[in-house]
C-alpha cells in the first residue's frame, strides 16, 4: 500500500537526515563514515526487497532461468546445460549461475532464499559506488543509496528488485569507471580483472567498458601520439567486425548485417519502457544541474559514459534502437549517472545557500520528492508472481515425478516447472521470445481439436499436460486434479490400438 511505502521512506530519511547531519561541517573519520554508509545501505536494501516480503522465490522469468542453471550445477550438469531442456547450449552469462550453484552445493535452497541475493546485491552496489564516489562529492556520497533506491523498478525495466546478470554486473561495472590512478595503485590490473569478470557476468557491460577505455585512449593519443591513435582506431574497427560475427543481437534482425553487432531494437523486449516512466518522480532539474559535474569534477571514463548515454538516448528516441545494451539497461545506467551528478549539486549547496536550516530542509524535500509516486508503475509493467497457493501443490507433485518427463503447461507455469520440479518444460515465457518461432498452437492448446493436440504433443515429446479445462481426447488420461489444475498423461498405446 502507498501508506506503507511512505512509512518506509520516512524511516530511511529519518536515519539519514537529522539536525546532526550537517555534511559540510561534520568531519567523518573512515570508521564513522563506513558505519553510517553500511547502515544506510542496509536500510535501502531492505526497502528494495519489499516485493519479496511475502514471496521468497525468484520473480522475473530471467531470474528463474538463472535459478535453473544453478539447479543444474547442483546435479553436476555442465554450466552449458540448458535450464529447461537440460541439453547443451552456449551460456554467454555463466557467472551468476555458478555463484548460486555453489550456494546450492551447501544444501541451501536458492529458490526459497532468492530475496537474499537481491538484498546482498543491492547492498554491495550501494556500498561500493558510494565509497568510490566520495572522492568527488565528499560526505554527500552517503545520500547515494537513497537516491538510487528512488529509481523505480518494474517487470520490463527490471532494476533493483531483481537479481539478474545485468544488475549483478553493476558491482564490477562502476568500479571500472570510477577507479583511477590518483586513488588506487595498479589500476590497470584491477580493470583487467573487472573486465574479465564482467565478460563472465554480463558481456555487453564488458564490451561497453572496453569501448569507453578505447575512446579514452583515442582521445589521449590524438593529442599526444598520432601513431598510437591510428593503432587504437584500427583495433576498435577490428573489435567491431569480430563482435558483429558473434553478437547475439543479430538474432533480432531478419538478415545478418554489420549493425546487428551493436544495435538492439526496442522490439527485442515485450514492452517498450519510455524514459519518462522511470524518471518522472525524480527532481529532474537537480539531475540536469548535476550533469554539469561530469565536465567539472568527474574522471574521464565517467565523462565518456555520460556523453555516450546522452547520445544513445537520442538514438533510442529517434530510431527505436539502442547501442550495445537493451534500452532498459541504458536507462538504469543513465539514472545512476544522474544520481552521481545530483550529489555534486548537494555538495555545492554550501556555496549557494548559507543558512544551515534551509540547506537541511531543502535536502529533505528533494529526497522526499524522489519517492513521490514510487509505487505507481506504468501500465503493463507490473511485476508478476509465478508461484501462488494454487499452483504450488502442483509443482510439488511434479517434483516427485520421473525427471525425464516432459510437461506442457501455460508459459507462466512452464517458466517455473523446470527450475522448481526438474522436469523438462518446452513452453515458458522465455521460449516465447525465440525469434521466428510460432507457438500459437501451444498457447491455444485447450481449444484445439484432438488431432491438433496430438500433433503438438508429439512435436515436443510431451508426457504430461497441465490445463484448466477438461479434455476429451482418448489419448489423454487424467491423473490428478489439484486446485483446479487438471493433469493429463499422454497415453500413446490408445492411439496405436485405435489404428
Amino acid at each position: 500500500a502507498a501508506s506503507d511505502v511512505y512509512k518506509r521512506q520516512a524511516l530511511i530519511l529519518g536515519l539519514i537526515v537529522t539536525k546532526k547531519f550537517n555534511f559540510d561541517e561534520w568531519e567523518f573519520n573512515d570508521r564513522k563514515y563506513t558505519f553510517i554508509l553500511v547502515l544506510i545501505s542496509l536500510v535501502c536494501s531492505l526497502f528494495l526487497i519489499l516485493p519479496h516480503y511475502s514471496y521468497p522465490w525468484p520473480i522475473h522469468a530471467d531470474e528463474w532461468w538463472q535459478a535453473g542453471i544453478a539447479k543444474n550445477l547442483k546435479e553436476n550438469l555442465s554450466i552449458n546445460s540448458h535450464p529447461y531442456f537440460f541439453n547443451y547450449f552456449f551460456n554467454l552469462k555463466p557467472a551468476l549461475g555458478v555463484i548460486t550453484g555453489i550456494v546450492e552445493k551447501f544444501k541451501i535452497d536458492i529458490l526459497e532464499n532468492w530475496y537474499i541475493f537481491v538484498f546482498l546485491n543491492n547492498f554491495f552496489i550501494f556500498f561500493i559506488i558510494s565509497t568510490l564516489i566520495r572522492n568527488y562529492v565528499g560526505n554527500f556520497s552517503l545520500l547515494l543509496p537513497v537516491i538510487l533506491t528512488s529509481l523505480k523498478s518494474n517487470a520490463y525495466f527490471l532494476g533493483w528488485w531483481f537479481f539478474i546478470p545485468s544488475t549483478f554486473g553493476l558491482i564490477y561495472f562502476w568500479p571500472s569507471i570510477l577507479i583511477n590512478d590518483d586513488n588506487f595503485k595498479n589500476t590497470k590490473i584491477l580493470k583487467i580483472i573487472f573486465l574479465i569478470t564482467l565478460t563472465l557476468i554480463y558481456p555487453p557491460y564488458a564490451f561497453l567498458i572496453l569501448f569507453i577505455f578505447l575512446i579514452d585512449y583515442l582521445i589521449k593519443s590524438f593529442f599526444q601520439r598520432k601513431f598510437l591513435f591510428l593503432i587504437f582506431f584500427l583495433f576498435l574497427i577490428i573489435l567491431f567486425l569480430v563482435f558483429s560475427s558473434y553478437s547475439p543481437y543479430q538474432a533480432y534482425f531478419e538478415k545478418k548485417n554489420i549493425f546487428g553487432a551493436i544495435l538492439v531494437p526496442v522490439k527485442a523486449t515485450t514492452h517498450f519502457v519510455e524514459l519518462v516512466n522511470i524518471f518522472d518522480v525524480v527532481p529532474v532539474i537537480i539531475f540536469l544541474l548535476g550533469a554539469v559535474a561530469f565536465f567539472i569534477n568527474f574522471p574521464n571514463y565517467l565523462k565518456i559514459l555520460f556523453v555516450f548515454s546522452v547520445i544513445n538516448l537520442n538514438i533510442i528516441l529517434l530510431t527505436k534502437h539502442s547501442l550495445f545494451l537493451f534500452h532498459q539497461r541504458h536507462y538504469q545506467l543513465l539514472g545512476i549517472l544522474l544520481s552521481l551528478g545530483s550529489l555534486w549539486v548537494f555538495n555545492h549547496f554550501k556555496y549557494l545557500i548559507h543558512n544551515k536550516l534551509i540547506k537541511i530542509l531543502l535536502m529533505i524535500v528533494i529526497l522526499i520528492l524522489a519517492f513521490v509516486n514510487y509505487d505507481k508503475i506504468p501500465y503493463g509493467t507490473n511485476i508478476y508472481y509465478l508461484i501462488d497457493e494454487n499452483n504450488l501443490p502442483v509443482l510439488n507433485w511434479l517434483k516427485m515425478q520421473n525427471s525425464k518427463k516432459i510437461v506442457l503447461a501455460h508459459p507462466a507455469l512452464g517458466t517455473v516447472i523446470s527450475p522448481y520440479s526438474r522436469l523438462i518444460s518446452p513452453i515458458s515465457l522465455l521460449s516465447l521470445q525465440i525469434i521466428n518461432k510460432n507457438f500459437n498452437e501451444e498457447l491455444n492448446f485447450e481449444n484445439l481439436s484432438c488431432e491438433e493436440k496430438r500433433k503438438v504433443i508429439e512435436r515436443h515429446g510431451i508426457n504430461l499436460v497441465i490445463v484448466l479445462s477438461k479434455q476429451n481426447c482418448q489419448f489423454l488420461r487424467e491423473v490428478q486434479n489439484i486446485n483446479g489444475y487438471l493433469i493429463y498423461e499422454f497415453n500413446d498405446s490408445t492411439i496405436k490400438s485405435a489404428n
